[in-house]
């Protein structure tokens, strides 16, 4: 008999088997399309408009919502953005959300083989990271920084449950942010999941969760 954990992984990648495929499925045009009506309603949030530093991850040219709108608009109007950077030997990799600088830097991110612009490695010790100090050095000299994150995802629930890629990346950074946290000011930021239509469960289903999976304050989806 299957044990419980194994179960969960079992249903896991099935249903990112599912959405994947519904994905998939979609034109370049119809991502983009949902992408903009997505992003225009992540800009006019409260918790986004209120934001100093906000994490978003750079996404792919396909397969979920595109956040190139919400890079440019963050740097246009003096936020300060925060991307993930991968590092770490494998089967213990992580991630650490990283500052650019400018527009100009985030233009000038190389692509990497999914197509997801990425940090140049050599630019790593002079960035700063959202969890305090510089690159990916171990020393934190001030509390977390970010107000608000915006997550991907390959699916979401309605009751703001996420199923990542299954690297756990997300999950054990935000426990990580968690900890850095002053016992005087436990304030995570808002967690934000933007979705294709696709990635929606519907009403009756949802994602398989365990301890270590985080739900989110609100999921942004493409509505008809």
């Amino acid at each position: 008999m299957a044990s419980a954990s194994t179960a969960l992984k079992e249903t896991k990648q099935h249903l990112r088997k599912t959405i994947g495929q519904r994905v998939r499925a979609l034109t370049p045009e119809q991502v983009q399309f949902q992408s903009k009506e997505v992003c225009e309603r992540v800009l006019k949030m409260p918790q986004y408009q209120r934001a100093s530093n906000i994490g978003v991850y750079l996404s792919m040219p396909n397969g979920e919502i595109l956040t190139n709108d919400i890079v440019n608009h963050a740097l246009e109007n003096g936020k300060k953005v925060f991307v993930p950077f991968i590092h770490g030997a494998k089967g213990a990799s992580r991630i650490d959300m990283l500052a650019l600088t400018s527009k100009v830097d985030y233009e000038s991110l190389d692509q990497d083989a999914w197509g997801i612009p990425s940090l140049k490695q050599e630019s790593i010790a002079r960035r700063e990271n959202a969890l305090g100090g510089w690159g990916i050095e171990e020393s934190r000299s001030q509390r977390p920084l970010l107000d608000i994150i915006v997550l991907p995802g390959v699916a979401f629930d309605v009751r703001k449950a996420r199923l990542g890629h299954g690297k756990g990346y997300y999950d054990r950074y935000l426990q990580e942010y968690r900890a850095c946290l002053p016992e005087r000011y436990p304030q995570m930021p808002y967690l934000v999941g933007i979705a294709l239509q696709e990635q929606l469960l519907g009403a009756e289903e949802s994602i398989p969760t365990d301890s270590t999976d985080w739900y989110l304050d609100e999921i942004v989806v493409h509505r008809n």
